[in-house]
């Protein structure tokens, strides 16, 4: 019930047990405060995805890095909005998502890598605005793992997938031990 207000701030009661207020759309929980005011949103977009084998690559430009596992060990998948076919998470919301990676190459020995997330496929191109890394491998690295983390406003609909690139390497191999997570 509501109590007394100056306008346009109301006080609810919660009628529960607990203490907490939920509000449900159809017929599922979307939001919850509890009686500490901690707010939930069980369905709120987020996922852990792996690569759980090696990718080789045979070409130096860009290439799209192929998670493929958001069930594996420690992964999940919120709302159902990571594609492990097209590695790929698409916004289901209007919002500022969080994105990282970590990213081990392997077999450098050539000019210089990047790793770098893209929004709609555009080709990662000048100032970089949604996040990347880079190495310029002038000793012919073993290995090197990259990690980048971004702040990228979506439309609903709009997509994020991480992609990395070689200057001039044309024999490489963006390695198992690699993660991709994002998060309204």
């Amino acid at each position: 019930g509501n109590t007394g207000s100056n306008g346009a701030l109301h006080t609810i009661n919660a009628k529960s047990g607990n203490g907490a207020i939920a509000l449900a759309t159809a017929g599922s929980e979307k939001f919850r405060v509890d009686k500490d005011g901690n707010v939930t949103k069980p369905l709120n977009a987020m996922f852990k995805a792996v690569r759980t084998s090696n990718q080789s690559v045979s070409s130096n430009g860009w290439h799209v890095i192929q998670y493929n596992s958001d069930t594996a060990t420690g992964c999940f998948d919120i709302g159902s909005n990571f594609d492990t076919s097209n590695h790929r998470f698409t916004a289901p919301v209007a919002g500022y998502y969080h994105f990282g990676l970590n990213q081990r190459i392997d077999g450098g020995n050539g000019d210089y890598f990047r790793v770098a997330f893209t929004v709609d496929g555009a080709t990662p191109t000048g100032q970089y605005p949604y996040g990347h890394a880079i190495y310029r491998d002038s000793d012919g690295f073993s290995y090197y793992t990259f990690s980048i983390t971004s702040l990228i406003y979506l439309t609903a609909g709009q997509y994020v997938r991480a992609e990395a690139y070689s200057s001039s390497d044309t024999s490489w191999t963006l390695q198992d031990e690699s993660q991709f997570y994002g998060y309204l």
